[in-house]
């Protein structure tokens, strides 16, 4: 039984070194493959971003949210009008500030934004690649719009400690 528990085991660290292998490699060549059904406002079927009919609630929450209204406001309009995320829920300000924080809608990419840990140590992996790469792919939002919201969430977490608004 330990034998075969040796085994198992080998073979699963195996398999999770191939896939961080693939993945940076993909990162050193700079090939996203974007993960069907995750992007709120982008259609990635066939692995790329082509904004589809939730591009424009998108907009409207980056908007919003460079003219002044909160997380909490713009969640409770978007759900007054009876949009609906991704998984079919209603709106939560804590949803609404992922999107804003998503460099995605301004047409760009991080590489392996969740650092990768050894499967049996659970230390990170220090072969990680944090690459950034500018107009990857349509953006949504045009980037002088992108660059307010995002000194409007670290001017609310520097005054208050965390990224809300």
């Amino acid at each position: 039984v330990a034998m075969g528990s040796a085994v198992a085991q080998q073979e699963s660290r195996s398999i999770s070194e191939n896939i961080k292998w693939t993945y940076r490699n993909r990162a050193k060549k700079g090939i996203y493959i974007a993960q069907r059904g995750k992007y709120f406002g982008y259609n990635t079927d066939d692995g790329v971003f082509i904004p589809d009919e939730n591009a424009d609630v998108v907009k409207r929450i980056f908007d919003d949210y460079v003219n002044g209204l909160t997380l909490t406001e713009i969640a409770s309009n978007l759900n007054k009008t009876g949009s609906k995320t991704l998984q079919g829920r209603e709106w939560k300000a804590e949803t609404v500030k992922r999107i804003l924080r998503n460099e995605v809608y301004v047409g760009d990419i991080r590489f392996q934004k969740k650092i990768s840990r050894d499967v049996i140590t659970g230390k990170p992996d220090e072969e990680q690649i944090d690459r950034y790469q500018h107009n990857h792919h349509i953006a949504i939002i045009e980037r002088d719009i992108w660059e307010a919201a995002q000194e409007r969430l670290q001017a609310y977490r520097e005054k208050y400690g965390r990224s809300s608004g």
